[in-house]
């Protein structure tokens, strides 16, 4: 029996004691409990090697008593600081202090993560057991985390800069990275993206998964279609890359683009960095051009080959194309006849064979080669001229259109001068008289500005004057010059040689000199009587006839 009462009076004695302890609890508030609030706590901006911002410190009182006489302050510490120091009083329970002050990066600190030490001194309060509120002097030091990033630089160019509006082209970007990275991936977007509530950019707007091949209206600058988000992986210090995207652009004008990098820094902070580039769009057209005409040295008489290299700039595909060289019946059926009289004149080709050649396809950047062949007319002039030609093609709405071109070549000749003595007042028995120098010009070129000497020799001399000036001789014309000179010693021969010199120049101002010999034959006085022994002839003729009427009067007649 005494056994039970000692059971019940321990139960009973514990039981007293947790009424008295929980009342107690119920009874008296907390203690003071004053610490950094590290949600709150942080800094204004992304920090990098050199720059500076601002911290901001939440101090919070999260216990039951107020912290009296509060000082704060924050150690200095090498690379990153942000020294200060506040006499913050009384913080009560439940208050928040907000504590700013600047903090520095210097330009040496690596990325990473640096702790900045906070120390907090104050007196706190409590109750005992017994109900009594004691204070003490209390401390405690806290760590404020703060990350310095640093840029990868990236490096970003377009290796095609133009592209032409609602035709769909390949965007290949040769890019680079200085500094080592981490699960990469790279976004591209028109430029500027779209923002969230919040005011950052929000990359999910453009982004797509890869492998998808959906057309998303980025904007009225370009669409991006399939992926525009690329998953890299690691990049080494220094290593190049290319990314490969498809985009069709909207509008004519340049076209702002950007690729966003998502990595992961050494440090293992999750940075953001971008690379802005233009392009310019231009309209998506066709336009043949010719780029180069081919071939070879162009003479009259000359059946040539003439070789076209054309491109299409524009950014359309021409379907079933004809490329048409010269003029055509059709052309000449619309031109007055005076007119097309006068063409044929002046006008020395002739396309030997077909004057038309087909391209069936020629796609935007494409370039074609088409050959024609000419013939030039005997009589055409050295000089250059311009051939007609006219490229057809279709759209790809089936509408048929005509590009006139002109073509330019240039016919090119030599003068060949030829110089002979045409006449001569010279006999064995006269060694004074007039010589007539004959000029032909049988080359294709004509002559301008043609003048001829006569050089007086041993053999002879120039009794007049000994030069002449003669101007223009067209191609297959001739001129004649004549000089008085006395013969000195023709040496006991029939022939004399006459000494010449010739200057003149060609219809592209490139000068001749030729220094020639020319032969005078020294006929006799008989051979140059020649003409005196036939009007002796007509006089005994005449005499004759006159003899021969005498006697038929007189004799036959009657």
């Amino acid at each position: 029996m005494k056994q039970k009462f000692l059971v019940y009076g321990a139960i009973l004695t514990i039981l007293t004691l947790l009424t008295f302890g929980l009342c107690t609890s119920a009874q008296f508030p907390s203690s003071t409990s004053l610490v950094l609030n590290y949600d709150l706590t942080r800094v204004d901006k992304t920090l990098k090697p050199g720059d500076s911002g601002q911290l901001i410190v939440v101090i919070q009182n999260t216990g039951g008593l107020a912290a009296k006489e509060v000082e704060a302050s924050i150690l200095r510490t090498p690379g990153v600081t942000a020294s200060e120091r506040w006499n913050l009083g009384t913080i009560n329970p439940g208050e928040m202090v907000t504590l700013p002050t600047k903090i520095t990066v210097d330009k040496s600190v690596k990325p990473g993560i640096y702790l900045i030490p906070l120390k907090l001194e104050f007196r706190s309060q409590k109750y005992d057991y017994n109900g009594r509120l004691d204070e003490d002097d209390d401390d405690s030091e806290w760590k404020i985390i703060v990350q310095v990033q640093g840029d990868a630089n990236f490096r970003v160019e377009s290796v095609k800069q133009e592209f032409y509006a609602d035709v769909t082209g390949e965007l290949v970007l040769d890019c680079g990275v200085e500094r080592e990275v981490r699960a990469v991936y790279a976004s591209l977007y028109p430029t500027p993206m779209l923002e969230s509530a919040t005011g950052e950019v929000d990359v999910s707007t453009y982004s797509a998964s890869v492998g998808s091949t959906t057309e998303r209206k980025a904007s009225n600058c370009a669409s991006i279609i399939g992926s525009d988000r690329i998953f890299l992986g690691d990049l080494y210090a220094g290593e190049n890359f290319v990314l490969n995207y498809t985009i069709k652009p909207g509008a004519v004008g340049i076209c702002s683009m950007s690729v966003q990098f998502e990595y992961d820094d050494a440090s293992g902070a999750s940075s953001l960095e971008t690379k802005s580039f233009g392009l310019d769009i231009k309209r998506s057209n066709i336009d043949v051009k010719v780029l180069e005409v081919n071939h070879p040295l162009l003479s009259p008489g000359d059946t040539a080959e003439i070789s076209l290299t054309l491109k299409n700039v524009g950014g359309a595909e021409a379907s079933d194309v004809t490329v048409i060289l010269g003029l055509t019946m059709d052309d000449l059926a619309k031109l007055p006849a005076e007119f097309v009289a006068q063409m044929a004149l002046e006008y020395p080709f002739v396309v030997v064979g077909s004057s038309e050649k087909y391209i069936k396809n020629f796609a935007g950047g494409d370039e074609g080669l088409v050959s024609f062949s000419v013939r030039i007319n005997n009589d055409a002039k050295t000089k250059a001229y311009e051939i007609p030609l006219k490229i057809k093609y279709y759209d790809s709405a089936g509408t048929e259109h005509e590009i006139s071109k002109i073509v330019g070549v240039e016919v090119v000749g030599k003068p060949e001068v030829i110089i002979r003595v045409k006449e001569s007042e010279i006999t064995k028995n006269k060694n004074i008289g007039k010589i007539t120098v004959e000029i032909l010009n049988k080359g294709s070129s004509d002559v301008q500005f043609f003048n001829i000497k006569i050089i007086p020799t041993e053999q002879y001399s120039v009794i007049s004057s000994n030069e002449e000036y003669v101007g223009t001789l067209e191609s297959d014309d001739s001129e004649n010059v004549d000089f008085d000179i006395k013969i000195l010693n023709s040496k006991g021969s029939d022939v004399v040689p006459v000494s010449l010199s010739i200057e003149y120049k060609d219809n592209y101002n490139n000068e001749y000199k030729e220094n020639l010999n020319t032969d005078l034959k020294i006929i006799s006085d008989g051979d140059l009587g020649g003409g005196t022994s036939m009007i002796v002839w007509l006089i005994i003729i005449v005499i004759l006839l006159a003899v021969f009427y005498v006697i038929y009067k007189k004799f036959i007649k009657h």
